[in-house]
């Protein structure tokens, strides 16, 4: 059923879904042209046009059959408790004290399985939200206008109203366009002649969409000492890089010719007047 839109100043309040006509200002109540859906499925008209002249017929799936794709659930390794999980994965003798190496390496992984599950966090296995970079202020406040002009619409459908819905409707649709060329500009512009190829490869990966963070374990045994904070796994490599790379560490014979090579003096002159350095010269 069509019916035209009004305008007067105080018009009825309408709640019902609406479809509208831009043809000839017309507006239909979509609650009666709604079919049934066969179970399991029910079927509600949304309350956005969402850039569109007809609102969208949502139908939610009730088959218990049908599960909810979940990300696989992973451990984070970077807020574990390392000293809590060697205490609580220590083995005893009597774990394996079976005929059985089936039995025995089952029990093992369980137990340690275990010690994780109660030191270490794991993700929720929930997708996350896709993050909007082209999201701004100055669109959140034209996206904002367009709700409060669509809902003073959809309660009083006047010729007015409509208008001022359609000027909004045009002036978020603008915003948005120069705001995801500004974004996708601006990140194309970060890959320059002198950007690392492995930076370089994430940004376009990032792009195409198939970029993925890879994660290693940070932990260290140092001296019997549990290590999992960035800098102290550092500084215990650079100790023990420091340590080998002493003389003390070398043979006894590559010490002496070592302490002999370095007594000898070098007859080293540099000169300004070889070719390469006249050519940075005169660049210069």
């Amino acid at each position: 059923m069509k019916q035209k839109l009004k305008d007067v100043s105080k018009p009825e309040e309408k709640e019902e879904h609406l479809q509208i006509h831009p043809s000839d200002d017309t507006i239909s109540d979509m609650d009666e042209d709604r079919a049934d859906s066969d179970p399991p499925h029910i079927s509600s008209v949304g309350d956005n046009l969402y850039n569109s002249d007809h609102f969208p017929i949502i139908l939610k799936h009730f088959d218990n059959s049908v599960g909810i794709p979940r990300r696989p659930v992973r451990f984070i390794f970077d807020k574990a408790d390392w000293q809590l999980f060697t205490f609580y994965s220590e083995l005893k003798s009597d774990m394996i004290q079976t005929n059985d190496i089936d039995t025995a390496t089952e029990i093992v992984t369980r137990h340690i399985l275990s010690a994780a599950d109660r030191t270490i966090p794991k993700t929720s296995g929930k997708f996350p939200k896709q993050w909007k970079p082209w999201w701004d202020d100055r669109y959140a406040e034209a996206n904002k206008n367009l709700n409060r002009a669509w809902n003073r619409f959809r309660r009083y459908p006047t010729t007015n109203n409509y208008v001022t819905f359609k000027e909004a409707k045009a002036v978020s649709r603008r915003i948005k366009r120069q705001n995801k060329r500004n974004t996708f500009q601006n990140y194309v512009s970060t890959i320059q002649n002198n950007t690392p190829s492995k930076f370089m490869w994430g940004k376009v990966r990032k792009i195409l969409g198939t970029y993925k963070m890879g994660h290693s374990v940070s932990i260290l045994n140092n001296n019997g000492q549990i290590l999992s904070e960035l800098k102290d796994i550092a500084n215990a490599l650079g100790e023990s890089f420091a340590k080998i790379s002493n003389d003390e560490s070398y043979p006894q014979t590559f010490r002496t010719y070592k302490m002999n090579e370095e007594r000898k003096l070098l007859t080293f002159r540099s000169s300004t007047r070889k070719v390469y350095n006249t050519l940075s010269h005169s660049k210069n």
